[in-house]
């Protein structure tokens, strides 16, 4: 089952959005991030292992929640947690 992050930097101004997704033995996870060139992006992935994993999403090489986020996942499905950030003042996972 694929996990879904939404990213909106509408309020931020262009820019570049990195993504790190690792699993729990901080092995790194193919992602894939989509646009619709006017700030909002939609970041995808699917987890193959259970447990905790880390969520590093940058703008500009600025950390979009303040600190990488923990997504945990449980048996073999993701736990149906989706994140909404909006621009760069409201940090949160």
């Amino acid at each position: 089952m694929c996990c879904c992050i939404s990213v909106d930097a509408r309020e931020a101004g262009e820019g570049i959005l990195d993504v790190v997704i690792t699993d729990p033995a901080r092995q790194p996870l193919a992602c894939d991030v989509s646009t619709d060139n006017h700030g909002a992006y939609a970041i995808s992935y699917i987890p193959i292992v259970a447990g905790t994993h880390r969520v590093d999403i940058r703008f500009n090489g600025e950390c979009v929640t303040g600190k990488p986020c923990a997504v945990h996942v449980s048996g073999g499905h993701h736990s149906g947690k989706r994140f909404f950030l909006f621009g760069l003042q409201d940090r949160h996972c």
